[in-house]
């Protein structure tokens, strides 16, 4: 488990981040912390963290993979930090990764939170800070999320994102704070952040089980 100093040094760093505050070096943090110098800078050296240059995304992705609570840790999040650390869990699993992707159909405007995509293969996904007690609402969003994903599908040649030439198949996705699993729900998966990486390994070979959509071939001009 995460040594307890080191934790209180990242939750001040992720606070004065998310304040807009780039001042972290180890003094500043040690105040606001209460913690020697030293023990600041053993616990950025540890993450690999350089203070003038992080960004919360950068200092939550590292922490986590250094043993800290990736759900504590996106707790901390904004809306809009949450939304670019799940796209960061796609890139690290070799996707590429846009975020709040706008596009119109049917005479209406939709948004994507996350669209991640990778050899003829897209991932069309909703992230949700909400608690694990909101099952149905989580399940509407999955509903809702399907319509939108099939929606892309059939508009991708028009959206603004750099896909190769070729034919993508579309799936949607819920992207769960808080939860410990995953289930399907009206052909959609609802994925616990906790289980995102391992569902990203398995989601191409699992399509058949999944509500996923054939899109229109994409083709550069």
């Amino acid at each position: 488990m995460i040594d307890l100093k080191y934790q209180l040094v990242y939750h001040a760093a992720l606070r004065k981040l998310l304040s807009g505050d780039r001042e972290l070096t180890p003094g500043l943090l040690s105040e606001e912390t209460g913690l020697p110098s030293s023990i600041v800078e053993e616990a950025l050296q540890y993450i690999g963290l350089v203070p003038e240059k992080a960004t919360p995304t950068e200092l939550v992705i590292k922490a986590w993979k250094h043993g800290f609570d990736i759900v504590e840790l996106a707790l901390s999040l904004g809306w809009q930090e949450l939304e670019g650390l799940c796209a960061s869990i796609f890139e690290e699993a070799g996707y590429e990764a846009a975020r709040n992707l706008r596009f119109k159909a049917s005479g209406r405007r939709f948004e994507v939170d996350v669209v991640a995509w990778r050899e003829g293969f897209v991932v069309a996904a909703d992230c949700k800070k909400w608690s694990r007690a909101r099952r149905s609402a989580l399940r509407k969003a999955a509903l809702d999320q399907r319509v939108r994903a099939s929606l892309l599908a059939q508009n991708l040649q028009n959206v603004s994102l750099p896909l190769p030439s070729g034919r993508y198949t579309v799936c949607p996705a819920v992207i769960a704070v808080y939860g410990a699993g995953r289930e399907v729900y009206g052909g959609v998966p609802i994925v616990a952040l906790r289980e995102l990486r391992g569902f990203l390994a398995e989601i191409e070979s699992h399509v058949v089980d999944i509500g996923c959509f054939e899109g229109v071939k994409v083709s550069l001009v």
